[in-house]
């Protein structure tokens, strides 16, 4: 199936606070502290997946001035994250799975490709995942790459008897596990 990319940015949540005070059915917004911590960081995701993401933070620092209360009490308060497409030629992401036959009736293998036709960048990744329903526990792991580099495998084990969760991501040079 296809999946479309809007050309215009958008929003995928924000979350505000206002406050106000009330007397006599009138209502006043309270503006809050001055001071306050407003960071606007991106994740410049183009080559990867021809996207940016970006969140917008403000919040109220009231806790120096002796005079005003603690957050959330000192002022208004706001969240956002949106994401614009950066790469102009791309239009969708195509997406495309087929499980694999399997001797064992209980194992699952799929395949999983994305890319993206007609894009500035040509991008084509790999998805390899596994569902295994042992007797004695449950195996998943999930592997990806793009253009013959693999980026890692993430592997689940679940033991039935002791109910042990094993967690391991393992990538080219490293193996991070618990």
């Amino acid at each position: 199936f296809e999946v479309g990319v809007p050309e215009e940015p958008m929003q995928f949540f924000n979350f505000s606070s206002s406050l106000f005070t009330t007397l006599n059915d009138e209502k006043q917004a309270i503006e809050g502290t001055p001071r306050r911590l407003e960071p606007s960081p991106c994740l410049n995701m183009t080559r990867l997946l021809g996207l940016r993401f970006c969140g917008q933070l403000s919040l109220p620092i009231g806790y120096r001035d002796l005079h005003s209360p603690f957050y959330p009490l000192s002022g208004p308060a706001s969240y956002s994250i949106s994401m614009q497409r950066t790469d102009p030629k791309l239009t969708k992401y195509q997406l495309l799975a087929e499980r694999l036959s399997t001797e064992d009736e209980n194992r699952y293998d799929v395949i999983a490709t994305m890319s993206t036709p007609g894009a500035t960048w040509e991008r084509n990744f790999d998805t390899n995942v596994t569902l295994w329903l042992k007797e004695d526990g449950k195996l998943f792991t999930l592997s990806t790459g793009a253009l013959g580099t693999k980026f890692g495998t993430f592997e689940a084990i679940y033991n039935n008897n002791t109910h042990a969760l094993n967690l391991t991501y393992s990538a080219k040079d490293a193996v991070y596990g618990h």
